[in-house]
């Protein structure tokens, strides 16, 4: 029987992604946040991450990340940003945008073309 897996060499289209994921991940890091939500007893109750996609402060995070969020927070780098709302919920497809305050922040630019997705 063979193996569940496919082993690539270093010449294969996968570690090719897994260098432009390296790309990607050092342009954007500083774009990367972490979400963190409270109850209303001021405790955290859930995590993830984001990511901020404009300077003003919007930032796409899972839904069912903030779903039971009396408060929430938003960590990126040293600093701890409060959400001033919601700007967009699609909850059948797990997204929400919150809005954060901020200004001048940085802001993921990569996109990846879907070739690169073929395996």
């Amino acid at each position: 029987m063979p193996p569940p897996f496919h082993i690539f060499n270093k010449d294969s289209k996968l570690s090719n992604l897994l260098a432009n994921a390296d790309k990607i991940f050092k342009e954007n890091n500083k774009a990367v946040v972490v979400v963190v939500t409270y109850n209303a007893k001021g405790k955290p109750i859930s995590q993830g991450s984001g990511f901020i996609v404009r300077p003003d402060g919007a930032v796409i995070t899972n839904y069912h990340v903030i779903s039971n969020a009396v408060d929430i927070a938003v960590k990126a780098g040293d600093k701890v940003l409060k959400v001033e709302g919601l700007l967009y919920i699609d909850k059948e497809n797990d997204l929400v945008i919150l809005k954060i305050k901020g200004k001048e922040l940085p802001t993921a630019a990569a996109a990846v073309n879907n070739e690169d997705l073929t395996l």
